[in-house]
């Protein structure tokens, strides 16, 4: 009760008015007060889409409407489609449940659902379709880089593309690898001293200019007995003859390469005739 009621109720009885114009002021001022309430409250309560209005403030969170010289009109929906909830306009990919606006599978086709809300289109580090609940992808996989939407994924090198020219295990571009396939003798993979590439070391790569002077990164250990090149056994010096070779260098003087092994030519005696060039000797054993 206000003071200026309060002052009215005292002179009504202070003056000796009747009971009842004391009680009709109790009333009045009581009444009065709960009135007001109802009319403020009322008066703060916004209308939904599709209520009557008259100006833009009666409307929760849209527009009022009014036609050409029409004193009311309808507030209107949410735009976009988008949901209306609870005095609001829910997000886009929203529904409005128990009273807020939240994400859910329904109404959130095109993305995920992370604390919810509707992430649309999906990102890298909030990925997924159809209001699923949001994941992140782990490089190198990116969202829909594996050619589905929503899906975290890597977009792999074409096996031809990454294979061309190689040999071996090569990698996909996505932490896997391409079997290469091998390579056709006498040349291994990596065997000329370059990874997933078909070829074969010469004597020269390992041993240097100097035929007798090893390299250490070739001629160590078991290979400095006789190194595995291109099928045949080359130490470090002028292979003999049958011995392996790629140029008439890798052999020794009575030696030229034919073939990828050391032959030996006319008129040097031989023990074995095969060792010829000729693939034949005379009776004292010289090569023909």
């Amino acid at each position: 009760m206000d003071v200026t009621t309060f002052d009215r109720l005292t002179k009504t009885l202070a003056l000796g008015g009747s009971r009842r114009a004391a009680l009709g002021a109790l009333l009045a001022s009581g009444l009065g007060t709960v009135l007001g309430q109802l009319s403020a409250a009322g008066q703060a309560t916004c209308k939904a889409p599709g209520q009557v209005c008259r100006k833009r403030s009666d409307c929760c969170a849209t527009r009022c409407r009014k036609e050409q010289g029409k004193p009311q009109g309808c507030c209107q929906a949410c735009e976009g489609g988008r949901l209306y909830c609870n005095g609001a306009c829910c997000a886009a990919g929203e529904d409005c449940i128990g009273g807020s606006c939240t994400c859910a599978g329904a109404s959130c086709p095109g993305g995920c659902c992370a604390s919810g809300v509707c992430v649309s289109p999906s990102t890298d580090a909030q990925c997924g379709t159809g209001g699923e609940a949001c994941v992140a992808c782990t490089a190198p996989e990116t969202c829909g880089g594996g050619g589905t939407p929503g899906d975290c994924g890597c977009p792999k090198t074409p096996e031809a593309d990454a294979c061309g020219g190689k040999c071996g295990q090569v990698d996909d571009g996505c932490g896997g690898k391409w079997e290469c396939g091998g390579c056709a003798a006498p040349e291994s993979c990596g065997g000329g001293g370059t990874a997933n590439v078909c070829g074969c070391l010469s004597r020269n790569t390992c041993c240097g200019t100097d035929s007798g002077v090893c390299q250490a990164q070739c001629c160590s250990g078991e290979a400095a007995a006789g190194l595995i090149v291109c099928g045949g056994q080359f130490s470090c010096v002028p292979s003999p003859p049958g011995g392996g070779c790629l140029t008439d260098r890798d052999c020794d003087s009575r030696s030229i390469c034919q073939g990828r092994t050391c032959c030996v030519t006319s008129d040097f005696l031989v023990i074995d005739c095969s060792t010829c060039c000729s693939g034949s000797c005379s009776g004292s054993s010289r090569c023909s």
